[in-house]
């Protein structure tokens, strides 16, 4: 969720430039995800792994305590783990890209040609700061 609101925030800018028509939109849109999946995949592992590391901890504090409220500790850790899980369904880069093509309609050659024009259009700002 949170690179979509990054790819959202990097195409309002683009919109604010007037660099977004109705022939191109689908294709900004696009290299605007792509390029927040680029940015912030890193930090998407790191949180992933985090996770999960709460989750092994949790397990091994409260597995042998049989208290209801252990139990209920397990289950909100597990939750909070397979949440960010299903919700990064994509694994790579390429499985987005894959996504791109198929639910959005833009060819990869057109995406990875439009990224450094998205990239100059945003000044090379890709970490939002509030304004």
């Amino acid at each position: 969720i949170f690179t979509l609101g990054v790819a959202v925030i990097y195409f309002e800018r683009l919109i604010l430039l007037g660099l977004v028509v109705k022939s191109n939109r689908k294709l900004i849109a696009a290299t605007c995800l792509w390029l927040a999946a680029k940015v912030y995949k890193d930090d998407l592992l790191t949180r992933q792994a985090e996770l999960q590391r709460i989750n092994a901890t949790a397990k091994e504090k409260f597995d042998d305590d049989s208290s209801h409220n252990a139990n209920t500790q397990i289950q909100s850790y597990q939750t909070q783990l397979s949440s960010s899980q299903s919700a990064t369904n994509l694994k790579t880069l390429e499985d987005l890209m894959d996504a791109i093509e198929s639910k959005i309609s833009c060819k990869p050659s057109e995406v990875i040609a439009t990224e450094i024009g998205v990239m100059v259009s945003l000044g090379f700002r890709l970490f939002p700061r509030p304004d």
